[in-house]
């Protein structure tokens, strides 16, 4: 995604693509460093105790990234996980 920012930054703004570049790629080295350090710290929880409870579906690519396996929702209300209400369970 960030190298499509950059890309379209710079179509708007040609004059400063030399800019959105630089930043671009500083960005993405703050994010491969960032995935290092969480690596190292997941890798410290054996797999099988990697399993993740959370409120919303958005972190099913870390859970994907890093080998949890989402296990429950706190407020299924807020999720996929959700039961129907009764009026949605009218025919």
């Amino acid at each position: 995604m960030v190298d499509g920012i950059a890309v379209a930054l710079a179509r708007i703004d040609p004059g400063h693509k030399a800019v959105y570049e630089a930043n671009a790629a500083a960005y993405k080295k703050r994010l491969d460093e960032a995935r290092v350090h969480v690596r190292a710290i997941v890798d410290e929880i054996p797999p099988s105790g990697r399993k993740l409870v959370t409120n919303h579906d958005a972190f099913g690519y870390f859970a994907k990234a890093f080998g949890f396996r989402i296990v429950g929702a706190v407020i299924p209300s807020v999720s996929t996980q959700a039961e129907p209400s009764a009026g949605r369970r009218r025919s």
